[in-house]
């Protein structure tokens, strides 16, 4: 929903290109989610809204208010269950998800400031806090330590005290992470995209990579870079430690999984073997239109060019 909102998304799926659409968009989302809460009124009696999109719209107190009366329509009670990673875990993370949005970032750590909202914890649970009160936000803790979350779904659930039999698909992982060729072959063809037009091309070299990455080696940024890029942040998580858990440590971080040296980018061969394997699965890809392939065999070209200048 949210995503759906920013002005430099054009999504065909949701048909929004400018802002009357939006307003349409938005009030029909609502219509039907009323819709729906009234009609299962009845026979349910707790409601899962899961998004990461809540944290990095409602960054103001006053976009959380506005949820909130909103879904005080429906609900008695509201709680949220906040899942917090180390922030460089949550920058390599992030990293990725911007190339498959056609950023054309070349780095983990490029273009983080320190107030950046996405990374600022303590300021962000103030924030719900003030509106929904601070014995309704349930803090989890996603690291390194013994006790670390494995499934976040069924963490959820527990949480929640919700019955997991509800849900299908609960052992189905479908955020499986790129593979170090595919984040470098993105970065070579991001160029060439349109920041955040998400067309038919777009998702289907991201699906394509998606299932090709299942198996290949992860890329990371080098231990000491993790470590620096933490430090930025150790008295303000130490601050959310204290109020919202009681201890001094939010989070245990095993920096060994991080290699000493930053994976270096691909060899050629490498790059030119998943590049051609996508481009036989775009070009056998019998639903995509002619405007489409036409601009993928354009980018082919200059993505083949970039990586014979490579110097690897």
């Amino acid at each position: 929903y949210y995503a759906a909102m920013d002005d430099w998304i054009v999504d065909s799926q949701f048909n929004i290109s400018n802002e009357s659409e939006k307003r349409e968009w938005t009030i029909a989302f609502k219509k039907y989610l009323e819709r729906v809460l009234n009609n299962r009124k009845n026979t349910i009696q707790t409601v899962i809204f899961s998004s990461e999109q809540l944290h990095i719209k409602l960054t103001k107190a006053c976009h959380v208010q506005k949820l909130k009366n909103f879904l005080s329509r429906f609900f008695d009670e509201i709680k949220v269950v906040v899942y917090l990673k180390p922030q460089s875990t949550l920058a390599v993370s992030w990293f990725s998800q911007q190339l498959k949005g056609n950023s054309q970032i070349t780095d983990f750590f490029e273009g983080i400031v320190n107030s950046n909202h996405y990374y600022d914890y303590l300021n962000m649970l103030d924030i719900w806090s003030q509106v929904i009160g601070q014995d309704n936000v349930l803090l989890r803790i996603m690291d390194d330590s013994d006790e670390r979350i494995k499934d976040v779904v069924k963490d959820l659930i527990t949480t929640l005290n919700a019955d997991a039999n509800q849900l299908k698909d609960l052992n189905e992982n479908r955020n499986i992470s790129f593979d170090s060729i595919s984040i470098d072959l993105l970065i070579l063809m991001n160029i060439y995209f349109s920041r955040g037009k998400k067309n038919e091309l777009n998702r289907s070299i991201v699906k394509y990579l998606r299932e090709a990455s299942s198996s290949g080696k992860k890329k990371l940024p080098a231990r000491k870079d993790v470590k620096i890029f933490d430090k930025n942040y150790f008295e303000n998580n130490r601050k959310v430690a204290r109020k919202y858990l009681d201890r001094e440590q939010l989070f245990v971080v095993n920096y060994d999984k991080y290699p000493e040296k930053a994976t270096s980018f691909s060899l050629k061969i490498d790059l030119n073997n998943k590049l051609n394997g996508l481009n036989d699965s775009l070009t056998g890809n019998s639903c995509l239109k002619d405007s489409s392939l036409n601009n993928w065999k354009e980018i082919y070209i200059k993505v083949q060019d970039k990586i014979q200048k490579l110097e690897v």
